[in-house]
């Protein structure tokens, strides 16, 4: 038990039996100000966030996350489909016309990132399974979106950033989204920061070679 409730407007935070301290200080706390620990990559918000609510839109923020690495790999990605999408087509009803090519393409990337999603989170379950933790695979899919919150950033940075800034830019924020990762991972499995770390490379590692085997299908697409 977290709490124990009085009245409508009186709760008073229980303590665990073992070390004294409150079980989950964040139960009482404004969810604003939850949000702000997690951007601050706090532990316990973030097992607040797992354990503690309801967090059931994780599938929408998924989804939206992996429109956002659809974008940002499709603007980094030189293609002369993308070159013709920007050319006056001279047939807009023609489903084969040019200047179809550039929305294919951005079609495919999300798919190809959609595919290498599925990919980080079968190799994160192998590598949280060889910690000895079990974790359910809706939990673990929860763990995930939320240590990818960095992600995010892509979207000022997309907007704001200038082609000088570019590489900054996504270090910064894969770098960010690492620790992210590191750090929901640690809390999920309740294993150090190092293993962790391993997991979340894993992972990564394993969803850049499905993406590297992806394009190396030669998609007409992506070309």
């Amino acid at each position: 038990m977290l709490f124990r409730r009085y009245s409508a407007t009186v709760l008073k935070m229980m303590s665990c039996a073992h070390c004294g301290q409150v079980a989950d200080k964040y139960v009482e706390y404004d969810p604003v100000l939850v949000l702000l620990d997690l951007v601050l990559l706090n532990r316990q918000a973030i097992r607040h966030i797992l354990y503690n609510t309801a967090f059931r839109n994780h599938w929408k923020l998924c989804v939206v996350m992996v429109l956002i690495e659809g974008y940002v790999t499709y603007t980094q990605t030189p293609s002369e489909a993308a070159a013709a999408a920007s050319s006056p087509p001279s047939d807009p009803w023609r489903p084969d016309g040019p200047h179809l090519d550039g929305e294919r393409l951005f079609y495919v990337i999300c798919v190809e990132s959609l595919l290498a999603s599925a990919a980080f989170f079968v190799a994160s379950a192998l590598g949280c399974r060889a910690l000895g933790a079990r974790v359910a695979p809706l939990r673990l899919c929860k763990a995930l979106v939320l240590g990818s919150f960095a992600v995010f950033l892509w979207v000022p940075a997309l907007i704001w950033t200038q082609p000088a800034q570019a590489a900054v830019d996504a270090a910064f924020i894969g770098g960010y989204t690492f620790l992210g990762l590191v750090q929901t991972v640690s809390v999920l499995c309740a294993a150090p920061r190092t293993a962790a770390a391993a997991v979340v490379a894993l992972g990564l590692a394993a969803k850049a070679a499905s993406r590297a085997a992806l394009r190396a299908l030669d998609l007409p697409a992506v070309g």
